[in-house]
């Protein structure tokens, strides 16, 4: 096999060409996606969602930029960790935003994308949390059911939870002194996970 030249680093080349036994490895993570629980997986394995995902819609590998010998430092990698920090570092959601990319954003507007990038757009992103997280919306009250990406972390709990009302309870318990431990845990997990918890302090 001929080798590349250095300089040919920063070409596009595909998923089954591997310029570094770390992205050979970096790659045998994919396939873990389907043995691993969601709440379990990593940059690794949520990239590889998103290209399997791009694999059944375009029917064509996504092109890696290659960028770096080192996964770590790659482009893609930098996309999905400035995502993580414009979204959530919550595996369940950054997978859902995954999905909801694909069916709003490509597959309904029939569109065709290159790179990871568009992932990072803000008003993307931003309406992502409008319709899926609710983060801040005026339309919240105590009736308002909890979204599936916050009702997972409930339920991983153990507890009943089903509205933003029992939500808010809860805080205020909290707030009192009176929250239970898992309570608390829960909450926390719920923040990391994207949920503004100052807003509980205004359902009504």
């Amino acid at each position: 096999m001929t080798k590349r030249k250095k300089n040919n680093m920063n070409q596009d080349i595909s998923i089954e060409n591997y310029p570094s036994i770390h992205w050979k490895k970096f790659f045998e993570n994919f396939s873990d996606i389907e043995m691993i629980k969601i709440d379990k997986w990593n940059t690794a394995h949520l990239i590889g969602y998103f290209c399997k995902k791009y694999k059944d819609q375009y029917g064509v590998d996504y092109t890696f930029r290659f960028n770096s010998t080192a996964p770590s430092k790659s482009y893609e990698v930098y996309n999905f960790l400035k995502l993580a920090n414009m979204l959530s570092s919550s595996p369940n959601i950054l997978k859902d935003y995954i999905d909801w990319f694909f069916i709003e954003k490509i597959i309904a507007k029939k569109r065709r994308i290159t790179s990871m990038a568009f992932l990072t757009e803000a008003n993307i992103v931003n309406e992502y949390k409008f319709k899926k997280l609710l983060m801040g919306a005026k339309s919240v009250d105590r009736t308002t059911v909890i979204p599936p990406i916050y009702a997972v972390i409930v339920q991983k709990y153990g507890l009943p939870f089903k509205n933003y009302g029992e939500l808010a309870f809860v805080k205020r318990c909290i707030d009192t002194g009176n929250g239970a431990d898992a309570h608390k845990a829960m909450l926390s997990e719920l923040a990391k996970a994207g949920l503004d918890i100052t807003m509980l302090d205004r359902v009504k």
